[in-house]
């Protein structure tokens, strides 16, 4: 049987990267990820200071960013039918990219096997068995092949509705918001993203590599969906965004076959503890945000690249895992106090639902403090 320092279950952003910089380390290390055809993936926009946090990590090669979209600045309707502009032409990091989620994936799991980490993509973690104090006891499969392997301390990266019975935290959500989006053609030669809002929700759209864009209509789960899957229906519900009409003036019918619409929650949420004597959770699992924060990115490499820094200086003591998840949860009431103020400065539909919930919200912000 296989024995590993550290088994990471989850490919996302922040699995890899963990699973990269811990093998680069020097640690045996085991990443699981059930890799399923997931189709269109998420379009990403990172800041130019998210940017360079990604090659000062120094995982990826040198031309990285040669398969991702450099973007110039950004377009903010929020609030005001007057949009803001942000130029980055004077920003010390340069310019954001719009990336590839699939190719940006690709380039962290190179980087993983680079460094020797013994990756299991297309492998299911069937179970997950605590054997010991010290060992956890994993069960993989593919098919009809099982595997058997132990681990010194386990990494959970597995996302945002993620429930593991043999890992001891309970993960709160703080409110309902899912999206809708579509990924169409790009026909505007502005490849700025932008933000806009309308009566039952707001829209975010970002540029992808090859010539695409994708729309994310952001509402409140409990509502539904604004919108049917046609252009259409989503031209006609977006109607009152200025910005957006352009983007369908080349998109004939709802049945072109460069269109593909994909759906999923963006709730707030926390988990507590995130941490044991031989466990962490990274990424979504132990914190997540609206998307209207754009820090979903950086969250993810941030808390690789401080956790697997602690585990690999064997410095994860109680006390260190206790401040860390004292200053998770102070700085994630800051944020929902953030986010309640953003939803509120939104007034052109305040007496409508979606603008009077706040976005879905399901707790008021001055109750955060007490999740000790």
């Amino acid at each position: 049987m296989a024995t590993f320092d550290f088994a990471v279950v989850g490919g996302g952003p922040a699995g890899l990267a963990a699973a990269a910089l811990l093998a680069r380390g020097g640690a045996g290390v085991l990443l699981v990820d059930a890799a399923r055809a997931r189709g269109p993936r998420a379009g990403e926009f990172i800041h130019p200071s998210v940017r360079s946090f990604v090659h000062r990590l120094a995982l990826l090669p040198e031309r990285w960013e040669e398969a991702h979209l450099p973007v110039h600045g950004f377009v903010n309707g929020w609030a005001s039918a007057i949009s803001q502009e942000t130029d980055f032409i004077f920003h010390p990091n340069g310019y954001a990219l719009a990336l590839d989620r699939r190719r940006f994936e690709g380039q962290l799991l190179e980087a993983a096997v680079g460094c020797r980490a013994d990756t299991r993509m297309g492998w299911i973690a069937r179970a997950i068995e605590p054997c010991s104090d010290e060992q956890w006891r994993i069960t993989l499969g593919n098919g009809e092949d099982v595997r058997h392997c132990e681990a010194r301390y386990l990494l959970l990266a597995t996302g945002r509705q993620s429930f593991h019975p043999r890992v001891n935290f309970r993960r709160r959500r703080y409110d309902r918001l899912a999206f809708l989006a579509v990924h169409i053609p790009r026909v505007s030669k502005d490849n700025r993203p932008f933000i806009e809002c309308f009566e039952n929700g707001w829209v975010y759209v970002t540029p992808v590599p090859s010539d695409a864009s994708v729309i994310y209509v952001f509402f409140d789960a409990r509502m539904g969906p604004p919108c049917r899957r046609t252009v259409g229906s989503l031209r006609q519900t977006l109607a009152c965004c200025d910005r957006l009409s352009t983007l369908f003036s080349d998109v004939s019918g709802d049945r072109n076959e460069d269109v593909k619409w994909f759906a999923g929650t963006a709730h707030s949420g926390l988990a507590t503890p995130t941490a044991g004597k031989n466990w962490c959770l990274l990424g979504d699992v132990a914190e997540s945000r609206d998307p209207l924060s754009a820090s979903g990115m950086y969250s993810a490499l941030q808390d690789a690249s401080r956790v697997s820094e602690r585990l690999l200086r064997d410095d994860f003591t109680t006390t260190a895992r206790e401040d860390m998840d004292a200053s998770r949860q102070q700085s994630f009431a800051e944020y929902l106090k953030m986010r309640e103020g953003y939803y509120a400065a939104e007034t052109r539909w305040s007496d409508l639902p979606f603008w009077v919930d706040k976005g879905g919200s399901m707790v008021e912000a001055s109750a955060i403090p007490a999740l000790g």
